[in-house]
């Protein structure tokens, strides 16, 4: 036997082989089979109603009285709200037009004064309560490029109030103007 080596037993051997190959593929089969699982549950949950009504689906969030339906008519107007993040303030007013269009204005600060203004325009959509901006127009690309889609998840709307968890996961809140 040469130096520096040990004699494992072979059955020893094998079974840390067979182990090291079997737990990786374990863990992504446990994986693949929690996220079926979910999946289902998910779609049980998550998954419009279809309905066919003279012969044609109509899905569930098309029918009046839906929740995102409500939040969609709730949202139509203009919305302001305030926020500090990583040293800068920001005070942001919102549009949102009947056709699914938005217009927007962001006014950034930090502790010395203000710094500019941007101005954003672009198309939003509610599902399943989220709320999905996609900007198309921008004045200043470098801090809020075109293509840039921001999801929230509208918690509750009234015909004053809107609270939501923005994408990065803070609890904001909006006050309608009009």
């Amino acid at each position: 036997m040469s130096e520096g080596k040990t004699n494992v037993p072979w059955p020893v051997w094998a079974l840390v082989t067979i182990a090291v190959a079997f737990i990786p593929a374990y863990f992504a089969y446990k994986g693949a089979l929690e996220k079926s699982e979910s999946n289902k549950v998910q779609e049980n949950i998550t998954r419009p109603e279809k309905k066919v009504i003279d012969n044609e689906e109509v899905s569930a969030v098309a029918q009046p009285g839906n929740a995102d339906e409500d939040i969609a008519q709730k949202i139509i107007g203009t919305w302001h709200g305030s926020y500090s993040q990583s040293g800068y303030n920001y005070a942001a007013t919102v549009t949102y037009n009947v056709d699914g269009g938005f217009t927007g204005k962001t006014d950034v600060a930090n502790q010395t004064g203000m710094l500019g203004t941007i101005y954003y325009s672009g198309n939003w959509n509610i599902s399943e309560k989220y709320n999905t901006l996609t900007v198309t127009n921008s004045n200043n690309p470098q801090f809020l490029p075109v293509g840039t889609v921001s999801i929230s998840k509208i918690e509750s709307i009234n015909d004053k109030r809107c609270v939501f968890v923005d994408d990065q996961g803070i609890r904001r809140t909006s006050e309608k103007l009009n």
